[in-house]
């Protein structure tokens, strides 16, 4: 009789060995598993949060860059029509012009009989920091060109800000005698363009 209670004493403490392993297979499983959609739901939050930060950021730069394009063209409006710059046979590399304390850099190298280039340094403050932003802008003193009766009826400017410095932009020659934009330092992976454009007739 001692011997059966010694026996089933035995059983019983090894199947409550075995009950207690079970159990901290299964807390441990159960730990794995919350520890797995808590690092989910971390990386999730994190994506999102990165992908807010990202779009604040391109949309701080485009910004700068719709400023960088407005300056070019009201410096491009107010030599234009207000003093007739462009229409009194004046040299277009003439230091005259300046737009905000800058003289602008005449592109040469892009322009034509009757479409001039310019390149502008344009840099916004925000509190105190100095961002540094550029505007190409061209003026076509012949649009509509018509190769009938040889009249330029309108002028067409067009304005392109960059949230880049200008000395990171420039042209290099392309096909069918054109110009290609090119970047340099690596500015070509963060650059962002905006892009204006007027059309108004000759004369008004």
């Amino acid at each position: 009789m001692n011997y059966f209670f010694k026996k089933n004493k035995i059983k019983t403490i090894r199947e409550e060995r075995s009950a207690t392993t079970k159990q901290a297979g299964f807390v441990a499983l159960f730990a794995v598993l919350v520890s797995s959609i808590l690092l989910l739901m971390a990386l999730s939050i994190s994506g999102i949060a990165y992908k807010e930060q990202l779009l604040s950021v391109n949309a701080k730069t485009s910004q700068y860059s719709f400023m960088a394009a407005d300056t070019g063209m009201e410096c491009a409006l107010y030599w234009d029509v207000n003093r007739g710059w462009f229409t009194s046979g004046q040299s277009p590399d003439d230091q005259t012009v300046k737009c905000g304390g800058v003289h602008p850099t005449y592109l040469l190298d892009v322009s034509s009989a009757t479409k001039i280039v310019y390149k502008l340094d344009v840099n916004a403050n925000v509190n105190g920091n100095t961002i540094p932003g550029c505007a190409i802008f061209s003026i076509d003193k012949s649009y509509d060109y018509d190769p009938v009766d040889q009249v330029g009826e309108s002028t067409k400017i067009d304005s392109r800000g960059y949230n880049v410095n200008c000395n990171n932009i420039d042209y290099i020659p392309g096909l069918n005698g054109g110009a290609e934009l090119y970047f340099s330092g690596g500015a070509g992976a963060r650059a962002v363009e905006r892009f204006l454009s007027a059309i108004y007739l000759n004369g008004n």
